[in-house]
C-alpha cells in the first residue's frame, strides 16, 4: 500500500529539541490533593485547541481570555502533571504559561512540533513532588503530520525509581485517505518504541 511506504519507518530522536524552564526560587505552598502521600501521582491531560487551528478568526482579546480562563482550570486541578496538547507556541501565551509555572512552582517542559508548525506538546510537572529537575526528550514520527512525541523523564521524591512519561497528540482521523492511515502508523511506531 501507497500509504504504508509513506508512513513506514520508527520514531526519530531530535536532539536538543525543546526547552525546558525550571523555575526558582519559593516552591508554592502544599495544596491539597490525594497525591501528597509519595504513592499516588496525579495526572491532568489537555488538548488546549489552539488558535491558529480550531479559531484562526478569534481576536487577540478573546485568544488571551481564553488562555486565561484554560490555566485557572488547570491551576484549579491542582494536577501534579500536566500534559498539554495543541500549545500555542506564540510569545503572549507561552509568557502567560510560563508565568503561571513560576508562580505555582511546575517545571515546563515544552516540545514544539516539527515542520515549523505553531503549537507543540508542553509538559508542567509540580516541582515539589520531585527529587531533582525532570529531563526532557523530543522525537518526530517522522511523516508529514509534523507530531511529536515528548518524553519526560523524572525522579519523584521519596522514590528510587525513575518515571518516564510520554506526551503526544496524534494525527486526527479525519474522512480522507491518508490521515486515518498516518495515525495508525503514529501508534505503532509509539507502541514500538
Amino acid at each position: 500500500m501507497v500509504a504504508d511506504a509513506m508512513f513506514a519507518g520508527e520514531l526519530k530522536h531530535l536532539s536538543g529539541y525543546g526547552s525546558a524552564v525550571h523555575t526558582h526560587g519559593a516552591v508554592a505552598a502544599d495544596r491539597p490533593s490525594a497525591s501528597r502521600d509519595g504513592v499516588l501521582l496525579s495526572l491532568l491531560s489537555w488538548n488546549l485547541l489552539a488558535p491558529p487551528y480550531k479559531r484562526p478568526r478569534e481576536s487577540e482579546q478573546a485568544s488571551r481570555s481564553r488562555a486565561l480562563a484554560q490555566i485557572a482550570l488547570v491551576r484549579e486541578s491542582a494536577a501534579d502533571v500536566i500534559g498539554l496538547q495543541e500549545f500555542w507556541l506564540e510569545q503572549e501565551h507561552m509568557e502567560a504559561w510560563s508565568n503561571f509555572a513560576a508562580s505555582e512552582g511546575y517545571c515546563m517542559l515544552v516540545s514544539p512540533r516539527t515542520g515549523g508548525k505553531p503549537d507543540g506538546c508542553c509538559m508542567l510537572v509540580w516541582r515539589r513532588r520531585l527529587a531533582g529537575l525532570p529531563s526532557m526528550e523530543t522525537y518526530s514520527f517522522d511523516d508529514w503530520g509534523n507530531r511529536i512525541l515528548q518524553c519526560v523523564t523524572l525522579q519523584l521524591a521519596g522514590c528510587s525509581d525513575r518515571l518516564m512519561l510520554a506526551h503526544t497528540h496524534l494525527t486526527f482521523p479525519h474522512a480522507n485517505g491518508h490521515d486515518p492511515e498516518m495515525r495508525r502508523h503514529q501508534a505503532r511506531k509509539l507502541a514500538t518504541w
